[in-house]
């Protein structure tokens, strides 16, 4: 490939540089996505595909959220699709779980959430097991199968004239030119959306927000009896890791809990989040350990836990474990998104803590609003 300049270049066709795309083509703007994979392989289809609101912080994130959530039906329904799932029940089986549900509840961001008794329950989801005493029901989430959702966001992206370039690898971006294993190729903006693979192109971006490896482990199981779940569903372990939920008074009750009564989860920072497929198969996961380089070993006590974790919420007792994987993508502590200008041509852009399906729509907007 000879040098080529074009109007604006995506490294990455994950779910943020799609995002990107979708964004810049509603705008007319003319865009070419570069690939290093046949198609999208990463944390991308690694993941749930669950738009998390609840448990956002308020207000700002949980705003973004809740805008990503209204633009994913908006993308869903032009690609003539449906959600997967629809809402998230927000489950307690401890006293300081029910206290902290009771407290969100109470709170802003909990107005348009339905509290749950323990006998209301068990009458909407009778699958649930008997040990929960209480549960938050939210409507405002919904769940998309990942790799479905990819696969035809690419075809439509490149019905709108979207331009895309697979198996080819980025090694420098600098001044609006891709120095890639087909060429170079030059615009006149660059957005950088390569997930963790951006620690190759940008080391002094990841230095400087200290950002690491989230290595996760999920897996997809199928209980002995079926059933069919309308919704995502977390446990008591899940409000843990969710900001808005920390920012409740029982958060460090609740912590202190997990951390005593469960001390081999705490110690593998685990949660569950339990979504279905259209087959009924389940997805489950996950479990976070931060780390500075790639592990490919996966944990076979986290595959158990999780499973003994699903014995607490349903009382369905019996799983077989179908598939098992690993997952990666950036973490900060101090930096939750990070939209960073590396010179006039080029921005880099990556979203921390695993939000990147709640918000890069959101992000994208909000981004690309200030950029042209």
């Amino acid at each position: 490939m000879n040098e080529k300049a074009l109007d604006n270049i995506i490294v990455g066709s994950g779910i943020i540089g799609l995002a990107f795309a979708y964004v810049l083509s509603k705008a007319k703007k003319r865009v070419l996505i570069v690939e290093q994979h046949q198609q999208p392989v990463s944390s991308s289809v690694r993941n749930f595909g669950l738009i998390t609101v609840t448990g956002q912080p308020y207000q700002e994130e949980w705003e973004m959220a809740k805008r990503g959530s209204q633009m994913w039906r908006e993308i869903l329904r032009a690609l003539k699709l449906e959600p997967a799932q629809e809402g998230c029940l927000f489950t307690a089986r401890s006293a300081e779980g029910e206290q902290l549900l009771h407290e969100y509840l109470s709170s802003e961001a909990g107005r348009s959430c339905d509290a749950l008794t323990k006998r209301e329950l068990n009458e909407q989801f009778p699958y649930i097991s008997q040990s929960m005493r209480f549960a938050l029901k939210s409507p405002h989430e919904i769940r998309v199968d990942s790799g479905l959702v990819i696969t035809k966001l690419i075809s439509y992206l490149k019905e709108k004239g979207v331009e895309f370039i697979f198996n080819c690898r980025v090694f420098q971006v600098s001044e609006g030119t891709v120095h890639c294993s087909l060429g170079k190729l030059r615009a006149e903006k660059v957005i950088v959306a390569g997930g963790t693979d951006t620690r190759f192109l940008f080391p002094q971006l990841w230095q400087a927000h200290e950002i690491k490896l989230c290595k996760l482990q999920m897996q997809l199981v199928a209980p002995a009896s079926p059933f069919t779940l309308p919704c995502s569903v977390m446990s008591d372990f899940s409000y843990h890791f969710y900001a808005g939920f920390q920012q409740m008074p029982s958060y460090q009750a609740l912590t202190s809990w997990f951390k005593e009564q469960y001390p081999r989860y705490h110690h593998h920072n685990m949660h569950l989040i339990v979504v279905q497929n259209t087959n009924g198969q389940f997805v489950v996961g996950d479990s976070h350990e931060y780390i500075d380089e790639i592990d490919p070993f996966a944990k076979q006590e986290i595959n158990t836990l999780q499973l003994q974790e699903l014995n607490n919420i349903f009382k369905e007792s019996s799983w077989t474990s179908l598939q098992q994987w690993i997952g990666y993508y950036p973490w900060s502590k101090q930096s939750k998104t990070v939209v960073s200008d590396i010179d006039q041509h080029v921005t880099a852009v990556l979203v921390n803590r695993g939000k990147g399906m709640t918000i890069s729509f959101a992000l994208a907007e909000k981004t690309i609003g200030t950029l042209y």
